[in-house]
């Protein structure tokens, strides 16, 4: 049985702490074994009370009996909420349910009001938005909803309520958190082995940016210049500050010897 041990890091520039531990019950996406890397904030700029929840968190790291999600109720009985939140999150194997989320706002139509389910298939760029923006009437001068760029192709389902009569209300649900570190995750060791096998800048950004299964895009939730930030910051790893000038569509050459020293 392998223990692992808790350490407070607080970021240049942030007045908080952080705590980061390998986990023994969750599973690390990149070698399917137990161990999986956890970075949490500790909620707290005041470097004892940080120190006092890291050596909580380590008691329970130390405590086998209390790594079943079981054991859940007996650890808050005896620590502090953020540590048993911290290490708990994500332990509890718990599939959320969109559509009863969505429900329960915006309840779903059906036959029996009237309506009609219809499901659009296609390959990217087939046209399956263009078509919606036809259902709904989108005006193609004056508006974009939804965005039909090829920059920007649909990565996450849609459903739409067609109806004469307002005011239009929307529900979003976000990607859990662990999913969204498992999608950096693949895209950084794709990006990296794109690099060692000594492609060029562009296949190595394009898997650096895009998820193979085009489920997770992140040039689609960072600004223009903040890509440039990405690119430093992978770039920086042996703790020299190494900037690289990187255009969001044209990266600099470099990029693929950076990654390949990874």
């Amino acid at each position: 049985m392998k223990y692992y041990t808790a350490t407070k890091s607080r970021n240049q520039g942030r007045e908080t702490w952080s705590v980061i531990f390998r986990h023994p019950a969750r599973l690390d996406s990149s070698t399917g074994k137990t161990g999986r890397r956890v970075r949490r904030g500790l909620g707290t700029a005041d470097d004892s009370e940080a120190t006092r929840l890291i050596d909580e968190l380590n008691e329970i790291l130390s405590t086998p009996e209390l790594w079943e999600p079981s054991s859940r109720g007996a650890a808050t009985a005896r620590f502090a909420p953020r540590v048993v939140d911290i290490f708990y999150d994500g332990l509890e194997a718990t599939r959320v349910d969109y559509a009863a989320l969505r429900d329960l706002a915006i309840p779903q139509p059906t036959r029996d009001d009237g309506y009609r389910t219809v499901l659009l298939l296609g390959t990217t760029g087939a046209g399956k938005t263009t078509v919606v923006r036809q259902l709904l009437g989108t005006d193609p001068t004056t508006e974009r909803f939804p965005s039909t760029s090829t920059a920007k192709t649909t990565v996450a389902d849609i459903e739409l309520i067609t109806t004469a009569d307002g005011p239009f209300n929307a529900v979003v649900t976000f990607v859990p958190r662990d999913e969204v570190i498992d999608y950096l995750t693949e895209n950084v060791s794709a990006a990296t082995l794109a690099a060692y096998r000594g492609r060029p800048d562009e296949d190595v950004s394009r898997r650096l940016l895009d998820h193979v299964d085009q489920r997770f895009r992140v040039q689609l939730r960072a600004r223009q210049g903040q890509l440039g930030d990405i690119w430093e910051r992978t770039c920086s790893g042996d703790g020299r500050r190494r900037t690289r000038s990187m255009d969001a569509d044209r990266p600099s050459n470099g990029l693929g010897s950076c990654l390949g020293g990874v």
